[in-house]
């Protein structure tokens, strides 16, 4: 797979995990929704490391993400479903932060046990 292919697969991969539209990921970084469209199909298309920075800001990843081969893999798929939750963790009080790390460390023990 080259270049072109894997960042097309990523940038679809990371959008519909984050279910938004390619307009709205155009909307949020600042693109038209036909130049996300086009780098989503178009394995010709050579868009900027600019663009890509703008992509990249508007899925929440750091641009080197869109290159990852592994990515849009079953334990690419895990991290970055992990990344997600987590960000979600960071944006609960510290109470509540710590209720989750409980919840985990007991099912982690759990299924050590099992």
């Amino acid at each position: 797979m080259n270049s072109s292919q894997i960042i097309q697969k990523n940038i679809r991969y990371l959008r519909t995990t984050l279910g938004i539209t390619q307009e709205q990921l155009a909307f949020i970084s600042g693109l038209t929704s036909a130049c996300v469209s086009r780098l989503e199909r178009d394995s010709k298309c050579n868009p900027t490391v600019q663009t890509l920075d703008h992509i990249a800001e508007g899925l929440k990843i750091q641009t080197a993400q869109l290159f990852d081969e592994q990515l849009a893999s079953e334990e690419g798929k895990c991290i970055t479903e992990l990344q997600r939750c987590m960000n979600e963790i960071m944006k609960l009080d510290a109470d509540k932060q710590r209720d989750v790390i409980h919840l985990l460390d007991n099912y982690i023990q759990l299924g050590q046990i099992f």
